[in-house]
């Protein structure tokens, strides 16, 4: 399979998956070094979520919604500069406590946008909205 292109990197040996199920995902989840979500544009920032949620430290864009919904709880990086996302994946391979503190951090970040808790904060606004 030819190696596809992505900002001047070349990516042979790169895999697309396509769609995969449920238990799929969650095998890859598990197998994972890390999130990567290197997104130009970013409406919401789900991925960087989902891969909270299942303790991975993540290294995102720091462009668009997903430095505010990472947080401080992930690396950001230039998603056009392949250099920076190289220094982070260093990062994350030599530096253990960094790491740990990432995957707490983060799972910690996930919690705060679960769908209890974005119904409460619906409810509360909600609420305010009707006080007045």
């Amino acid at each position: 399979m030819a190696g596809l292109r992505t900002a001047g990197a070349d990516t042979t040996g790169v895999e697309g998956l396509g769609t995969v199920d449920a238990q799929t995902l969650e095998e890859l989840y598990a197998d994972a070094f890390c999130g990567l979500c290197l997104s130009l544009y970013e409406r919401f920032g789900l991925p960087v979520i989902e891969c909270m949620s299942r303790k991975l430290p993540v290294i995102c864009s720091n462009t668009t919604s997903l430095p505010e919904v990472a947080g401080s709880a992930a690396l950001l990086v230039n998603p056009l500069d392949i250099q920076e996302m190289v220094q982070a994946f260093h990062r994350l391979a030599s530096d253990e406590p960094l790491r740990q503190r990432l995957i707490e951090d983060g799972y910690r970040r996930s919690l705060e946008f679960s769908w209890a808790e974005s119904s409460r904060r619906l409810v509360d606004a909600y609420e305010r909205i009707l006080s007045c």
